[in-house]
């Protein structure tokens, strides 16, 4: 796994060059840069939907998690008190 680290951070160490040179080599033919991008309603809708359904998601898998730590630590406490 070593070997394979290194490896993989000396091809990243090469690759920087290329990277920057890319950019000022093709720049032009490839990109366009757009001026004042805004989405469309729909688009905003469906990211504002993810957005809140994605922060949904997290505070129930953080309150899971709380009322796991929980019930642990209960289970911990009749251990105790079942081993006397």
């Amino acid at each position: 796994m070593k070997r394979y680290s290194a490896v993989l951070g000396i091809i990243g160490f090469l690759d920087v060059p290329l990277v920057y040179w890319s950019v000022t080599w093709w720049a032009p033919e490839i990109t366009s840069h757009p001026q004042g991008l805004e989405l469309e309603p729909q688009m905003k809708f469906v990211l504002t939907f993810s957005f809140f359904t994605f922060g949904l998601l997290l505070l129930f898998l953080l309150l899971k998690r709380i009322e796991l730590s929980k019930m642990r630590s209960e289970l911990e406490m009749l251990k105790k008190d079942y081993l006397r």
